[in-house]
């Protein structure tokens, strides 16, 4: 396998993922490489992150940056990917718990977060990831009630995102509208901090 040192600590690649993106070990533990093309982008990833980690959310931590080679290696998140969960079925209590408790602290700190459920993993020790470093300055309209909520539901507005995405829609599970919109506000009123 071949290695990759930054400062002290020393990598070895296990799998190539795509252009950007790696597997590597350290220490028999999992860890996700992300390699940028510029200095800015690197910067940027950075900069974001610290801003979304310093709110509270829970994002993959930064285990070790290499910004000669624009490289930032950070925890490896095991779990599945929110969209690709409620593709299957609807979503447990504890993910609503979890997106509506991740919506507040963001809220708290005034900032909006990308709620695409395609930037969220559930892992498997039971805790919610950002993994988008996208955020927005804080406005009340798009906040995750007022904008997000529908897409973690099997709605019309989800079924929208799957065409986006190309993934196949389950047409038996899009409920009315008066039903989907009582799970919401049901859950809403159960969650909302």
């Amino acid at each position: 396998m071949e290695k990759l040192k930054i400062g002290f600590k020393e990598f070895e690649i296990k799998e190539k993922l795509d252009e950007k993106h790696s597997i590597v070990i350290r220490k028999d533990k999992e860890y996700m490489m992300k390699t940028f093309q510029t200095y800015a982008a690197f910067s940027e990833y950075l900069e974001k992150y610290t801003l979304i980690r310093n709110s509270g959310v829970k994002v993959a931590k930064v285990i070790a940056k290499d910004k000669n080679n624009k490289i930032v290696i950070e925890e490896y998140i095991k779990g599945e990917n929110v969209l690709n969960l409620l593709v299957k079925e609807d979503l447990d209590d504890i993910v609503y718990d979890r997106i509506f408790m991740m919506s507040y602290i963001a809220r708290t700190n005034r900032i909006v977060l990308d709620f695409d459920p395609s930037n969220y993993i559930f892992s498997n020790d039971g805790f919610l990831y950002y993994v988008s470093k996208d955020s927005y300055k804080y406005e009340e309209d798009r906040n995750f009630i007022k904008e997000g909520i529908r897409l973690w539901f099997y709605t019309k507005e989800f079924t929208s995102l799957l065409n986006e995405k190309n993934i196949p829609i389950d047409s038996k599970r899009i409920k009315e509208d008066f039903v989907i919109n009582k799970e919401i506000v049901l859950k809403t009123i159960k969650y909302y901090r």
